[in-house]
C-alpha cells in the first residue's frame, strides 16, 4: 500500500505536471521582472507562498521517487544520483534563504574592495580576521 502510494506521488507523469507548472510560472516571472524589477517580482513570485509550495511539491515528488524505488541496485545509479543532487541542490536553497545573506560589492574592472554593502547598513569584510584600520 505505502508502495504504492509513494509510487504515484513519485511518478514521472506527475514530475512532468510540476516541471511545466514551474516552467510557466518562471517564464512570467521574468517578464514580469523584466518589466517592474527584481524586487517586486521577488515579492510577486519568488517569495510566494505558492511558489515555495511548488517547489515543496517537486521536492516530494523526487523523495517519493527515491523512496518508492528501495532497495536501490546498481543499475539505478544514474536514477540516485540525479534525484539525490536535486534535492540536496533545493536543501542548499532552503538553508540559504533562511540563513544566508544578501548584500553588494562595487567593484570595476581591476578594483578590490574590503567593503560589502548590506541594505539598511553597511560593514566592513576583514581580510585574515583583523580590522585593517587598526595596522599600525
Amino acid at each position: 500500500m505505502l508502495k504504492s502510494i509513494l509510487r504515484n506521488i513519485g511518478s514521472m507523469w506527475l514530475a512532468a505536471v510540476l516541471l511545466l507548472l514551474l516552467l510557466v510560472a518562471m517564464a512570467y516571472a521574468t517578464i514580469f521582472e523584466s518589466l517592474r524589477g527584481t524586487e517586486r517580482a521577488l515579492d510577486v513570485y519568488y517569495r510566494g507562498w505558492w511558489f515555495q509550495g511548488l517547489w515543496g511539491l517537486i521536492v516530494l515528488n523526487a523523495l517519493a521517487a527515491l523512496l518508492s524505488r528501495l532497495p536501490l541496485s546498481r543499475h539505478q545509479l544514474g536514477f540516485v544520483i540525479t534525484h539525490t543532487g536535486l534535492l540536496i541542490t533545493l536543501a542548499g536553497t532552503l538553508v540559504t534563504r533562511q540563513f544566508g545573506v544578501e548584500g553588494q560589492v562595487g567593484l570595476a574592472e581591476g578594483q578590490s574592495s574590503d567593503e560589502f554593502y548590506l541594505p539598511g547598513r553597511e560593514a566592513l569584510v576583514l581580510r585574515g580576521g583583523r580590522d585593517p584600520r587598526s595596522a599600525v
